[in-house]
């Protein structure tokens, strides 16, 4: 039996059109065991052989991938993994150091002093909001403690404890304390704030870091560790005596720092020892809130914050202030360090 020819096409028109006719057909009428073996495959993911391997897939194979690529990026935009949302949320405003935060600062802390000033440990404080000021319920508080929102946009690092008499030697040569009997590791006091600034200028000349003193709102953040209370333990004295020295337990003397506990940051001294000068200009307190207050422009005096070994607790409290001319001098004031990031 004569068998029938292939057509011959003449033109190039015709073949297009019989290419074209094949087409729509087999997108019509897929081959039903080949796409059904293509797709299981597209989905289940297991090792492959060489058999295994699909050369040529039908067109609906890359059709069905896109589809289901697709589906899997806007489940993704619309349900983003917990990895992704830990990512993207803001931290709080409001920065309270946590336990374990506190314990690891506390461990890798000297508990004894007569460190070098270019070993002086400091601790990062990061950025945020707090309370500054406070509330007019508060024991001992003071008419210029109004109550104001505070947001420290940059993060800093502040020395551990006050600068030490040893510390000061090695930068300045001199020891100006009153107290020489509890030995170098007590505060140094007995400095203006004009004296603090050329020991800084001095240090600065070292090429070791930037430092400076702290803000008066940089002082107080620090110093409270996201506590409201009055000390950042408590709002009693039984609390102070933990945590500073003061006229209830000092013995009218310094006392070498580190020896009370220190706050969630990992601070000593904050209360009590010695008052700390801080680099503002004192000012009355604005009603509004502030972004890194820097103090007065022009001002009765200089801020020193902390209360001493010759205050009594009220004048220990995180809020309370003092305003002294930069070149006071007093065998209650000394001073801690910030070191810029």
């Amino acid at each position: 039996m004569r068998q029938k020819q292939k057509p011959f096409f003449s033109t190039l028109e015709e073949i297009e059109l019989d290419m074209l006719a094949r087409e729509a057909k087999k997108e019509d009428h897929p081959f039903e065991e080949v796409l059904t073996e293509s797709v299981a495959e597209s989905i289940e993911v297991r090792p492959s052989t060489a058999a295994d391997v699909v050369t040529e897939p039908p067109s609906d194979l890359f059709r069905i991938s896109e589809i289901q690529i697709l589906e899997k990026e806007m489940t993704k935009e619309s349900f983003p993994s917990e990895e992704v949302l830990t990512k993207t949320i803001v931290e709080p405003i409001v920065v309270r150091p946590s336990a374990a935060v506190a314990a690891d600062s506390l461990h890798k802390l000297p508990q004894k002093s007569g460190i070098r000033i270019d070993d002086a440990p400091f601790v990062y404080i990061s950025p945020g909001t707090f309370i500054m000021g406070s509330p007019e319920h508060e024991p001992g508080r003071g008419s210029d403690e109004i109550q104001h929102e505070v947001t420290l946009t940059r993060g800093y690092f502040i020395q551990t404890t006050p600068i030490t008499q040893e510390q000061w030697k090695e930068v300045m040569g001199d020891n100006p304390s009153n107290f020489l009997q509890g030995g170098e590791d007590c505060p140094v006091e007995g400095v203006s704030l004009n004296d603090c600034l050329e020991f800084i200028w001095r240090l600065n000349n070292k090429g070791w870091y930037p430092y400076r003193l702290p803000t008066e709102a940089e002082w107080e953040y620090a110093c409270r560790a996201g506590a409201r209370t009055s000390f950042f333990n408590g709002d009693l004295d039984p609390c102070l005596d933990a945590i500073g020295w003061y006229c209830g337990n000092s013995g009218n003397k310094t006392h070498p720092v580190t020896e009370k506990q220190p706050n969630a940051w990992g601070l000593f001294d904050m209360h009590g020892n010695v008052c700390e000068w801080c680099q503002d200009q004192y000012g009355k307190y604005p009603m509004i809130p502030q972004f890194d207050p820097q103090g007065e422009t022009l001002g009765p005096g200089c801020v020193s914050r902390g209360g001493s070994w010759l205050s009594e607790s009220r004048n220990c409290r995180a809020a309370s202030r003092f305003c002294y001319s930069p070149n006071f001098r007093s065998n209650f004031v000394g001073f801690r360090l910030v070191r810029e990031p």
